[in-house]
């Protein structure tokens, strides 16, 4: 009974209109925007809803983080390959915890943390893009035409790629409910406990990433959306910050993960991630456990602006 990924975010933002200006300029497609709220679809037919912080029908905020008010992730929805599948789930969870499905079908449940999720049936749509021709030495793709990458176009995201929760205990006690219940398995790990979770219907290296926060913060840190190619996400960055929005930092080399990323600080709360190219798993890959105090971890194969060499993603700067 396959999880697919992140079918869709709740937020609920101290400022709606300043978190649906954020979105649209992200490249989402706003489908409907009133004194209620918003709601954005991504390419492959996933979806972000905005509402107001004071909002009460949404499940209470759970946050602890310096920079951050009211203004956070209230719920991430689960999308499931079958209703056979979600019925099981919600059977699977329903002797063990409280489980609740409303009117539209949707199981709401509160993990181990205390994070609100729920569970769907996933309306998520196959995208498929023609395969890159890229010019590498001694292995030419293309001929006779330009790189796609030449014309200034507004960058989109296709997907949800992960998301990310700090926790201000040992993660690997709380994990366990991602494992057994929803079938998650673990494809990395770092020596403080922090783990990278895939979920069982996809391949990316992974779809939630619980990380150990050494300042105590707890709560919602990042969304990752995937970008079709590396000038996606340069466009999309240097777009943002045309706009006047905060690059947290980016554009960066992960050494976990592999991805190329750009992070943006979100008004709905926390950092957005734009990403690229991340690493595929098979079920022959091994888990390891990354020792960061270690000389060799670098973090980042590289970081394209001086001032973010050393800043981790999520870090707040005054800069």
């Amino acid at each position: 009974m396959p999880i697919l990924g992140v079918e869709k975010l709740i937020y609920g933002a101290e400022d709606v209109k300043l978190a649906v200006k954020f979105h649209r300029d992200w490249g989402l497609n706003c489908i409907s925007n009133d004194e209620r709220g918003a709601s954005f679809d991504l390419i492959d037919g996933t979806k972000v809803e905005i509402y107001s912080a004071d909002n009460n029908t949404l499940p209470p905020p759970k946050i602890n983080w310096a920079p951050w008010g009211a203004s956070t992730l209230r719920e991430a929805v689960w999308g499931v390959d079958t209703q056979e599948s979600l019925d099981q789930f919600v059977n699977k969870l329903s002797a063990q915890r409280e489980v609740t499905v409303d009117a539209a079908g949707v199981a709401h449940t509160i993990d181990d943390f205390g994070y609100a999720i729920g569970l769907a049936v996933s309306n998520k749509r196959s995208v498929k893009i023609p395969k890159p021709q890229i010019n590498n030495v001694g292995y030419y793709n293309r001929f006779d035409k330009p790189s796609p990458g030449v014309f200034r176009v507004q960058a989109q995201p296709y997907s949800f790629s992960h998301i990310v929760y700090w926790v201000n205990r040992d993660p690997r006690k709380f994990i366990k409910f991602y494992l057994d219940f929803l079938g998650f398995k673990v494809t990395d790990q770092i020596s403080d406990g922090s783990t990278f979770l895939q979920a069982d219907g996809c391949t990316d290296h992974h779809n939630l990433f619980i990380q150990y926060s050494q300042d105590g913060y707890e709560g919602f840190q990042h969304i990752s959306y995937e970008f079709k190619d590396f000038d996606a996400v340069m466009m999309l960055g240097l777009g943002m910050e045309a706009e006047g929005w905060k690059t947290n930092v980016g554009p960066l080399r992960h050494n976990i993960g592999s991805s190329l990323s750009w992070y943006i600080w979100n008004p709905a709360g926390g950092v957005a991630e734009a990403l690229t190219d991340q690493d595929q798993l098979s079920d022959k890959w091994k888990a390891r456990v990354v020792n960061t105090d270690k000389p060799e971890f670098y973090g980042h194969a590289w970081v394209a602006r001086k001032e973010h060499i050393g800043i981790s993603p999520a870090q707040w700067t005054d800069d």
